[in-house]
This record gives structure tokens, C-alpha cells and sequence, in this order.
């Protein structure tokens, strides 16, 4: 504000000079000489109203603004009703992985079927057992077991006139001795191995023979089984990368200098055809550091829970808790996870076609660690500052009342300020339960204090108005880990029916001097 004559004549006019109605009549004088003290009232306002709702905290710890942070609509967010806290909890459900496995060519492994004859076409009977191993080597390399399975022996027996008996033997299920009649035209003869419980197809199996001598056969073996482990190999690893983590960052900006308390992760991996597989995570933060999250850990399989309802507690999951919070207050670029199976179950009666799901639900605890030192000396050892976005009000290093330093200033000189506070309300955070306050510091003259917050009843701090007069104002909590200096925040869980709100009238009094004189 300076003095300029067209100021200083509407200011006569407003003390008392002149009038409207004998304005016509007024004869500008050489000279005027403004003389007063008159009370200096600033009614600066609601910090919800100066700070715009962009800039409030209500805005920034709403569920549309941390679906947003989380990833936006690729994600699904959900309040969580932690047992024991009154601290505003999100769970975040991100679906890591949908993968499809297609098991179906190990059934192919399994559809054995193999003739056994000599170069003519027969084999000649010898009176004794002949042994006639078969061969299961490329099933054996991708097929550890086989649950009940059964081997199916055909002989094409032929040989001259008359009765004979043939005997089979097998190595593996029923491995009595069974003997059948045939006659001297080409005769077609069944045994097979009975049900064998558990079988292991690179141990192979022996059929043993024992045809009379003159007679020939022809052996086929035809393999029938219900169920088997295979190994996938290559086929059976799974990796990448998940990304669109890392806007959360700007939930711990927006409060500044601070940093979640505490982030766990909960992976809930499903359709896994066995269970025998495991995963690895990592994160990739924007400081280019790796957190190994999880290394090979045997994934017990998890059903994700109905997340539509209101939960209060998290069923069992697949890895067990998975500490985030150092890499999401670095800024997570990415998770990459890898899954390996290790032995599938397959069943003949099915498609052998499966998709593995993996999601994962991130626990989000809106507490923080604050570290930022306040701005005012006095409060180093006792209070950290949290600076909430653009939520308190800034004089950006100009005089409150408008002056520049120089004489013409209309505000000679400025006695005591009075800044008030009032109307407070708060229902959204708190620092464990202690008072939060709010800190006036004068930079330039080093002239400070602080205003404790309480409902119901105005609280004011007197400064002196010297020039330059620019307060800064800094939201103020208590130091709680004396070894860190830090203090904690929380944001307490909305309860039915509030209106959530953080917010007060600010105020500024003062008494001013005016001593100008002027010559037109």
C-alpha cells in the first residue's frame, strides 16, 4: 500500500473529511496531514476456503482420490475396518497376474500304446519266460507318478493244432502269474497289470512271457490311467512386471516430509493345477533400488475375499505379509514377480486347461512418519512440521499490511498483532491422540510461537508488527520417538454420519499508527 495523493484523499474522505453531499462544494487544500491509530482488522478465513478443495485434507485422503493415487480404474479400493485402530485404513486390490496353462500335450505323454515283435512280425515261443521291457523314457522325463493307473497286455497268439497255454507276468500291479488257453488259429488273448496305485513311469515295467515252443505271438501294451504329476519345465515359469504404483508417492508429498508408517501387501494366488509351485517379487522404486520382497516361497493357495462387504479381518493368503512400506515411500516403478510350478496334477477326464490368478491386496494404513523440522527454532526438539499441500495460507515474503519498508507507507507503524483462530473443528487427523498445533513464525525478524488447536473455544497468539510483517504458518505436531525426532500423524477412520472437516477461521488484529502529510 503506498502513498499515492488519490489514496491519501479517499482515505481523508473515509475519516471524516468530506461527505457525499458537499462534495461538489470541496476545494482540493495545498497541503493534508493524516493523523491516527486505528484498529487494523484482516478477517484472512477459512483455511478450507483459501486453500480451495483440492488443496484440502479431506480431499486428499478420500477414497476418489487415493483410487486415483492407487492406479485409477485399473484398481479397486476398499475401506477396511482393522480391529483395534481408529486409523483410516484402505485395502487396494491390484490383480497381479492372469495366466493361462495349458497342460493338455502331457496327455498326450500318457496315451502309450506299443507293439513288441521281432523282425517277422512274431515273437517264437520258447517253452520259457522271455522278459520284454517296455520303455517309458519320454514319459518318465516329464511325468514323475501316475495315480492309479493299469496296463493292458493284447497277445496275437498262433501257432499249430491243439490247446496251449500262455502265461503272462508283469513287473508292476498284480504280478501273479496268469495263464489262458488258446487254440491253433490266430487267437487274440487279454491280461492286464490291475490298478497300480502309484506308479513311476521312468522306472518303465516288464511284461514276461512264456509260450510253448511252435507257437508265435505278438505283444501290444496299451497304457490307461486316472491322474498324474507332470513337470511343465519351462512352460511352467512365469514372469513380468506390474506397474501403475507409483502415483502413491504423491499421498506422502501432499503431506510433506513424511512417510507411511507401515504398507503390507497379501497375495492371494489361485487355479494352480498342484501345489507345488513358488514366487518371487521384487520392487523397483524411482531411486533405481530393488527390494526383494519375496524369494522362492512355496505358494500355499488363497482364496481373495469378498471384498464387497465391509471387512474387518483378512482371510490366510498365499506367501504370508510382505513388508512394502520402505519401497512405497521410495516410489514403487514396478513389481515384478515371477511364478514356477513345480509338479501339476492332470487328470484324463479333464482339459488339463488352466488359468492361474494372482492378486494381491495392499493393506494402507493412513499413518505417517513426520521429520520435517519446523521453520521456528523453538519447536526443533519438541514438534515436527507437516506441511499439508497448499493447505495453510502463504504471504509469499510480502508485508500483511502492504507496506514496502519506505516513508511513504500510509502504516507508519505497526504495535502488537493479534492472530486468532476460531471455530476449529477436526475430526480427520490426530498425532496418537495428542494436541496439534498451529506455528506463526516471522522469518525476518525471528519473532514466533504457537497457537494450540482445541474445539469450542478461540486461541490467539500476540506478535510483534514489525517491519517486515510475514507470517508463516505451519501445522505442528509432537515429537514421539525423542532417538528419530519424529513425530506420527494418523487419520482417523470416518465415523457414520460426520461431515469430515479440518479446518478454522483465521484472523488478524492490529493497533496501527498514521502520521502522513502530503502536499498537492
Amino acid at each position: 500500500m503506498k502513498t499515492k495523493a488519490s489514496g491519501l484523499a479517499i482515505l481523508w474522505f473515509i475519516l471524516g473529511v468530506g461527505s457525499c453531499s458537499d462534495f461538489s462544494d470541496f476545494a482540493l487544500p495545498e497541503s493534508a496531514t493524516v493523523k491516527g491509530e486505528p484498529g487494523f482488522h484482516v478477517p484472512i478465513g477459512y483455511i478450507s476456503k483459501v486453500a480451495g478443495e483440492e488443496n484440502s485434507v479431506a480431499y486428499y485422503i478420500g477414497e476418489d482420490k487415493i483410487q486415483d493415487l492407487a492406479g485409477g480404474g485399473n484398481i479397486r479400493i476398499y475401506s477396511y475396518n482393522k480391529p483395534f485402530s481408529s486409523v483410516r485404513t484402505y485395502l487396494i486390490h491390484y490383480q497381479i497376474a492372469s495366466l493361462n496353462l495349458d497342460l493338455s500335450k502331457y496327455v498326450q505323454a500318457l496315451n502309450v500304446t506299443e507293439a513288441f515283435v521281432n523282425d517277422a512280425g512274431t515273437i517264437p515261443g520258447t517253452g520259457d519266460y522271455i522278459p520284454i521291457p517296455i520303455p517309458l523314457d519320454t514319459m518318465g522325463k516329464w511325468i514323475p507318478e501316475v495315480n492309479n493307473a493299469k496296463f493292458a497286455v493284447r497277445l496275437t497268439m498262433s501257432g499249430p493244432s491243439g490247446f496251449h497255454e500262455v502265461s503272462v507276468k508283469m513287473s508292476k500291479g498284480n504280478t501273479a502269474e496268469q495263464t489262458k488257453l488258446f487254440t491253433s488259429t490266430p487267437q487274440i488273448l487279454d491280461f492286464d497289470s490291475g490298478i497300480i496305485s502309484s506308479f513311476v513311469p521312468s522306472q518303465g515295467i516288464t511284461v514276461s512271457i512264456k509260450a510253448p515252443i511252435g507257437t508265435f505271438f505278438k505283444l501290444e501294451v496299451d497304457f490307461d490311467w486316472e491322474e498324474a504329476r507332470v513337470f511343465p519345465g519351462d512352460e511352467g515359469v512365469f514372469k513380468d512386471a506390474y506397474t501403475g504404483l507409483d502415483k502413491l508417492g504423491e499421498l506422502t508429498d501432499f503431506l510433506g516430509g513424511s512417510a507411511f508408517k507401515e504398507v503390507s501387501g497379501f497375495m492371494y494366488v489361485n487355479g494352480l493345477p498342484g501345489e507345488e509351485a513358488a514366487m518371487s517379487l521384487e520392487a523397483k522404486t524411482k531411486s533405481n533400488a530393488k527390494y526383494h520382497l519375496v524369494t522362492n516361497k512355496t505358494i500355499t493357495p488363497g482364496a481373495l475375499p469378498d471384498l464387497s462387504n465391509n471387512l474387518n479381518s483378512l482371510p490366510p493368503d498365499s506367501l504370508g505379509r510382505i513388508r512394502l512400506e520402505k519401497a512405497f515411500n521410495e516410489g514403487v516403478l514396478s513389481l515384478d514377480y515371477k511364478i514356477t510350478m513345480g509338479a501339476a496334477i492332470i487328470r484324463k477326464s479333464d482339459s488339463n486347461l488352466s488359468t492361474i490368478t494372482a492378486d494381491m491386496l495392499i493393506e494402507l494404513p493412513l499413518e505417517f512418519i513426520v521429520s520435517n523440522k519446523s521453520d521456528n527454532p523453538f519447536y526443533w526438539h519438541t514438534h515436527v512440521k507437516l506441511d499439508l499441500g497448499g493447505v495453510m495460507p502463504s504471504m509469499n515474503e510480502e508485508d500483511l499490511f502492504g507496506r514496502t519498508g519506505e516513508k511513504e507507507d500510509i502504516l507508519n507503524s505497526v504495535g502488537d498483532v493479534t492472530i486468532r483462530l476460531s471455530n476449529y473443528t477436526n475430526n480427520i487427523i490426530t498425532s496418537l491422540g495428542r494436541s496439534i498445533a498451529i506455528g506463526v513464525y516471522i522469518p525476518a525478524t525471528r519473532y514466533g510461537g504457537g497457537i494450540t488447536l482445541a474445539e469450542g473455544k478461540p486461541s490467539e497468539i500476540t506478535i510483534n508488527g514489525k517491519y517486515p510483517f510475514s507470517p508463516k504458518f505451519e501445522i505442528l505436531i509432537p515429537i514421539d520417538n525423542k532417538e528419530s525426532q519424529t513425530g506420527t500423524l494418523q487419520i482417523l477412520r470416518p465415523q457414520p454420519g460426520d461431515t469430515e472437516q479440518f479446518d478454522f477461521f483465521l484472523e488478524v488484529d492490529a493497533q496501527v499508527s498514521i502520521d502522513q502529510s502530503i502536499t498537492f
